[in-house]
């Protein structure tokens, strides 16, 4: 079994830039960096970042893996639900 190390504030969050390069596609294309929640379409990106939609495409899946493949790093740093 491996041992995660366990960070907080600042250092939890350059931690995830540097893990997952696409996390601001992830934000940009889900909406996570908007007050009102609205996502930004492929060619939206594509646009913004001058590159190709599959470009986008391809770094958004890149970071949803990876994402998925340290899913424990990350509920490490949520809050549990309270019991009922």
């Amino acid at each position: 079994m491996s041992k995660v190390k366990v960070v907080g504030g600042w250092e939890f969050y350059m931690s995830m830039t540097r893990l997952f390069g696409g996390i601001q596609v992830i934000r940009m294309r889900y909406g996570l960096h908007r007050q009102d929640g609205r996502g930004m379409t492929l060619q939206d990106l594509s646009a913004a970042y001058g590159l190709t939609k599959e470009r986008i495409r391809q770094l958004e899946e890149s970071a949803l893996h990876k994402l998925r493949r340290h899913k424990s790093v990350l509920t490490a740093h949520l809050p549990l639900p309270s019991p009922a």
